[in-house]
Protein backbone atom coordinates (compact mmCIF):
# COMPACT_ATOMS: atom_id res chain seq x y z
CA UNK A 1 0.00 0.00 0.00
CA UNK A 2 1.34 2.95 -1.15
CA UNK A 3 2.04 5.78 1.63
CA UNK A 4 2.60 9.69 0.70
CA UNK A 5 5.65 10.98 2.11
CA UNK A 6 5.26 14.91 3.44
CA UNK A 7 7.87 16.56 3.10
CA UNK A 8 8.28 19.95 4.96
CA UNK A 9 9.99 22.61 3.07
CA UNK A 10 13.74 23.49 4.41
CA UNK A 11 13.67 26.56 6.41
CA UNK A 12 15.99 29.33 5.03
CA UNK A 13 17.83 31.18 7.39
CA UNK A 14 17.44 34.78 7.40
CA UNK A 15 19.87 36.71 10.16
CA UNK A 16 18.18 39.82 11.35
CA UNK A 17 19.22 43.13 10.03
CA UNK A 18 21.29 44.69 12.39
CA UNK A 19 19.60 47.42 14.28
CA UNK A 20 20.41 51.01 14.13
CA UNK A 21 21.27 51.90 17.49
CA UNK A 22 18.50 54.11 19.10
CA UNK A 23 19.18 57.72 18.97
CA UNK A 24 18.51 59.46 22.66
CA UNK A 25 19.58 62.34 22.32
CA UNK A 26 16.81 65.26 23.10
CA UNK A 27 15.53 66.79 20.44
CA UNK A 28 13.76 70.73 20.47
CA UNK A 29 11.30 71.10 18.17
CA UNK A 30 10.49 73.89 19.19
CA UNK A 31 8.76 77.14 17.74
CA UNK A 32 10.83 79.83 18.13
CA UNK A 33 9.52 83.75 17.00
CA UNK A 34 11.62 86.71 16.86
CA UNK A 35 9.77 89.97 16.13
CA UNK A 36 11.43 93.54 15.58
CA UNK A 37 9.05 96.16 16.74
CA UNK A 38 8.76 99.88 16.51
CA UNK A 39 10.20 100.13 20.15
CA UNK A 40 12.40 97.07 20.77
CA UNK A 41 12.50 93.02 19.34
CA UNK A 42 10.50 90.09 20.98
CA UNK A 43 11.93 86.57 21.30
CA UNK A 44 9.57 83.92 22.29
CA UNK A 45 9.76 80.29 22.26
CA UNK A 46 8.34 76.94 23.82
CA UNK A 47 10.19 75.14 26.35
CA UNK A 48 9.30 71.27 25.72
CA UNK A 49 12.98 68.91 24.99
CA UNK A 50 11.80 65.59 23.48
CA UNK A 51 14.07 62.38 23.69
CA UNK A 52 12.50 60.04 21.13
CA UNK A 53 11.16 56.51 22.46
CA UNK A 54 12.39 57.84 25.86
CA UNK A 55 10.43 61.18 27.73
CA UNK A 56 10.08 64.66 27.63
CA UNK A 57 11.20 67.65 29.89
CA UNK A 58 10.44 71.27 29.94
CA UNK A 59 13.06 73.73 29.86
CA UNK A 60 13.80 77.40 28.41
CA UNK A 61 15.13 77.78 25.55
CA UNK A 62 16.06 81.61 25.79
CA UNK A 63 19.40 82.29 27.17
CA UNK A 64 21.44 85.66 27.82
CA UNK A 65 24.94 86.21 27.14
CA UNK A 66 25.66 89.95 29.03
CA UNK A 67 28.94 91.30 27.93
CA UNK A 68 30.56 93.28 31.02
CA UNK A 69 31.20 95.49 32.14
CA UNK A 70 28.08 97.30 30.10
CA UNK A 71 24.37 96.53 30.09
CA UNK A 72 24.55 95.18 26.66
CA UNK A 73 23.43 91.61 25.59
CA UNK A 74 22.09 89.01 23.65
CA UNK A 75 19.61 87.08 24.03
CA UNK A 76 19.47 82.78 21.90
CA UNK A 77 16.75 81.15 21.31
CA UNK A 78 17.38 77.61 19.05
CA UNK A 79 15.67 74.60 17.83
CA UNK A 80 17.39 71.06 17.25
CA UNK A 81 19.93 69.23 19.40
CA UNK A 82 20.33 70.85 22.87
CA UNK A 83 24.02 69.95 23.24
CA UNK A 84 24.63 72.03 20.24
CA UNK A 85 23.17 75.10 21.59
CA UNK A 86 25.29 74.52 25.37
CA UNK A 87 28.62 73.94 23.14
CA UNK A 88 27.41 77.40 20.98
CA UNK A 89 26.69 78.83 24.50
CA UNK A 90 29.68 77.98 26.13
CA UNK A 91 32.11 78.58 23.25
CA UNK A 92 30.29 82.31 22.82
CA UNK A 93 30.26 83.00 26.07
CA UNK A 94 34.03 82.66 26.33
CA UNK A 95 34.86 84.77 23.22
CA UNK A 96 32.61 87.25 24.96
CA UNK A 97 34.68 87.52 27.97
CA UNK A 98 37.70 87.92 25.63
CA UNK A 99 39.42 90.78 25.59
CA UNK A 100 39.57 91.18 21.86
CA UNK A 101 35.94 90.36 21.19
CA UNK A 102 34.22 93.30 19.30
CA UNK A 103 31.40 94.34 20.91
CA UNK A 104 28.96 95.36 18.19
CA UNK A 105 26.40 93.66 15.94
CA UNK A 106 29.16 93.14 13.37
CA UNK A 107 31.17 91.95 16.05
CA UNK A 108 28.58 89.01 17.04
CA UNK A 109 27.55 88.24 13.68
CA UNK A 110 31.15 87.17 12.86
CA UNK A 111 31.68 85.58 16.32
CA UNK A 112 28.62 83.60 15.81
CA UNK A 113 29.15 82.46 12.36
CA UNK A 114 33.11 81.54 13.57
CA UNK A 115 31.64 79.30 16.20
CA UNK A 116 29.32 77.52 13.95
CA UNK A 117 31.68 77.30 11.41
CA UNK A 118 33.83 75.64 13.65
CA UNK A 119 30.95 73.49 14.92
CA UNK A 120 30.12 72.52 11.39
CA UNK A 121 30.88 68.68 11.50
CA UNK A 122 28.50 68.10 15.00
CA UNK A 123 25.71 70.57 13.30
CA UNK A 124 25.68 68.38 9.50
CA UNK A 125 26.12 65.15 10.91
CA UNK A 126 23.23 65.88 13.63
CA UNK A 127 20.73 67.41 10.87
CA UNK A 128 18.56 63.93 10.46
CA UNK A 129 18.19 63.07 13.73
CA UNK A 130 18.02 66.02 15.90
CA UNK A 131 17.55 69.00 13.32
CA UNK A 132 20.92 70.16 13.53
CA UNK A 133 20.73 73.85 15.24
CA UNK A 134 18.91 76.93 14.06
CA UNK A 135 18.84 79.89 16.40
CA UNK A 136 17.78 83.64 16.93
CA UNK A 137 19.74 85.96 18.31
CA UNK A 138 18.34 89.31 19.49
CA UNK A 139 20.87 91.92 21.30
CA UNK A 140 21.31 95.11 22.55
CA UNK A 141 24.60 96.83 21.72
CA UNK A 142 25.76 100.56 21.98
CA UNK A 143 22.19 101.48 21.63
CA UNK A 144 21.80 99.36 18.90
CA UNK A 145 19.28 96.49 18.46
CA UNK A 146 19.61 93.82 16.61
CA UNK A 147 17.75 90.43 15.34
CA UNK A 148 20.00 87.63 13.71
CA UNK A 149 18.97 84.78 12.76
CA UNK A 150 21.41 81.44 11.87
CA UNK A 151 20.93 78.65 8.92
CA UNK A 152 23.49 75.87 9.61
CA UNK A 153 26.71 77.85 9.70
CA UNK A 154 25.62 80.84 8.33
CA UNK A 155 24.43 84.19 10.03
CA UNK A 156 22.00 87.12 8.71
CA UNK A 157 20.26 89.75 9.84
CA UNK A 158 16.41 89.82 9.99
CA UNK A 159 13.87 92.09 8.40
CA UNK A 160 10.78 92.38 10.24
CA UNK A 161 10.78 88.87 12.02
CA UNK A 162 11.40 84.78 11.24
CA UNK A 163 11.30 81.86 13.04
CA UNK A 164 13.23 78.47 13.49
CA UNK A 165 12.13 75.15 14.25
CA UNK A 166 8.61 74.44 13.74
CA UNK A 167 8.17 77.78 12.02
CA UNK A 168 9.31 75.98 8.98
CA UNK A 169 5.62 74.60 8.43
CA UNK A 170 3.35 75.96 5.98
CA UNK A 171 1.13 76.88 9.66
CA UNK A 172 3.76 79.55 10.85
CA UNK A 173 4.56 80.53 7.09
CA UNK A 174 0.70 81.65 7.16
CA UNK A 175 -0.23 82.99 10.40
CA UNK A 176 2.88 85.01 10.55
CA UNK A 177 2.04 86.79 6.25
CA UNK A 178 -1.47 87.54 7.57
CA UNK A 179 -0.46 89.16 11.06
CA UNK A 180 2.88 90.44 10.50
CA UNK A 181 2.32 92.67 7.69
CA UNK A 182 3.87 96.06 9.52
CA UNK A 183 6.03 97.16 12.22
CA UNK A 184 4.12 96.75 15.51
CA UNK A 185 4.36 97.57 18.97
CA UNK A 186 6.40 95.68 21.78
CA UNK A 187 2.92 95.19 23.45
CA UNK A 188 1.14 94.18 20.25
CA UNK A 189 4.45 91.94 18.91
CA UNK A 190 4.46 89.82 22.05
CA UNK A 191 0.82 89.01 21.56
CA UNK A 192 1.72 88.10 17.98
CA UNK A 193 4.53 86.25 19.30
CA UNK A 194 2.58 84.39 22.26
CA UNK A 195 -0.30 83.30 19.79
CA UNK A 196 1.94 81.80 16.91
CA UNK A 197 3.60 79.96 19.61
CA UNK A 198 0.30 78.63 21.03
CA UNK A 199 -0.36 77.58 17.78
CA UNK A 200 2.19 75.71 17.25
CA UNK A 201 2.08 73.80 20.59
CA UNK A 202 -1.88 73.37 19.71
CA UNK A 203 -1.15 71.90 16.70
CA UNK A 204 2.74 71.06 15.75
CA UNK A 205 4.00 67.73 17.19
CA UNK A 206 7.05 68.54 19.60
CA UNK A 207 5.97 71.74 20.89
CA UNK A 208 4.69 72.61 24.22
CA UNK A 209 5.40 73.29 27.59
CA UNK A 210 4.75 77.13 28.95
CA UNK A 211 5.51 80.22 26.12
CA UNK A 212 8.88 82.10 27.08
CA UNK A 213 8.68 85.41 26.40
CA UNK A 214 11.86 88.40 26.36
CA UNK A 215 11.07 91.77 25.07
CA UNK A 216 14.60 93.94 24.73
CA UNK A 217 13.58 97.64 24.99
CA UNK A 218 14.77 100.44 22.48
CA UNK A 219 16.43 102.32 25.55
CA UNK A 220 18.30 98.32 26.84
CA UNK A 221 15.35 97.47 29.50
CA UNK A 222 14.72 93.82 29.19
CA UNK A 223 11.14 92.24 30.25
CA UNK A 224 11.21 88.22 30.70
CA UNK A 225 8.19 86.49 31.17
CA UNK A 226 7.07 82.84 31.50
CA UNK A 227 3.42 82.30 30.26
CA UNK A 228 2.89 85.63 30.08
CA UNK A 229 -0.15 85.40 28.06
CA UNK A 230 -1.93 82.07 29.05
CA UNK A 231 -2.89 79.63 26.25
CA UNK A 232 -6.30 80.02 27.10
CA UNK A 233 -6.54 83.85 27.02
CA UNK A 234 -5.11 83.45 23.59
CA UNK A 235 -6.94 80.76 22.45
CA UNK A 236 -10.07 83.23 23.54
CA UNK A 237 -9.17 85.99 21.81
CA UNK A 238 -8.87 83.89 18.70
CA UNK A 239 -12.71 82.47 19.50
CA UNK A 240 -14.06 86.27 20.03
CA UNK A 241 -12.40 87.29 16.28
CA UNK A 242 -13.75 84.06 14.76
CA UNK A 243 -17.21 85.22 16.28
CA UNK A 244 -16.37 88.63 15.17
CA UNK A 245 -15.72 87.65 11.83
CA UNK A 246 -18.71 85.30 11.50
CA UNK A 247 -21.30 88.36 12.95
CA UNK A 248 -19.59 90.28 9.56
CA UNK A 249 -20.89 87.84 7.13
CA UNK A 250 -23.95 87.32 8.59
CA UNK A 251 -27.09 89.64 8.04
CA UNK A 252 -29.30 88.18 10.02
CA UNK A 253 -27.55 88.96 12.79
CA UNK A 254 -28.83 92.31 14.84
CA UNK A 255 -26.69 95.40 15.53
CA UNK A 256 -27.17 94.48 19.04
CA UNK A 257 -25.88 91.14 19.01
CA UNK A 258 -22.55 92.45 16.90
CA UNK A 259 -21.82 95.00 19.02
CA UNK A 260 -21.77 92.71 22.20
CA UNK A 261 -19.44 90.67 20.22
CA UNK A 262 -17.25 93.19 19.22
CA UNK A 263 -17.04 94.65 22.78
CA UNK A 264 -16.24 90.89 24.00
CA UNK A 265 -13.36 91.27 21.20
CA UNK A 266 -12.00 94.47 22.88
CA UNK A 267 -12.60 93.16 26.21
CA UNK A 268 -10.37 90.43 25.77
CA UNK A 269 -7.57 91.89 23.57
CA UNK A 270 -7.58 94.88 26.62
CA UNK A 271 -6.94 92.15 29.02
CA UNK A 272 -4.11 90.56 27.34
CA UNK A 273 -2.13 94.19 26.66
CA UNK A 274 -2.50 94.97 30.88
CA UNK A 275 -0.38 91.72 31.28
Amino acid sequence: MATDLLISPRKVYNPPSPRRPKDNRGKAVTIGIGIRCTDGIVLSADTLITVPGSHKYYESKIFAVSYPPLRDRSFFTFAGYPELMKTFRDKFTEAALRSDFDLSVSGVKDTTEDILQEMEGAILNSLDSTGGLQMLCASFIGGNLSLLRTSETSVHKVGLYDYVGAGDSSLLRYLSSLLLTQTVSVKIGSIIASYLVTKAKQLVDGCGGETDLVQIMADGKVHSFTGSFKDREILMAEFYIKQFIGTVFIPSISDDHRNKVFESLSTSFRDLLRS
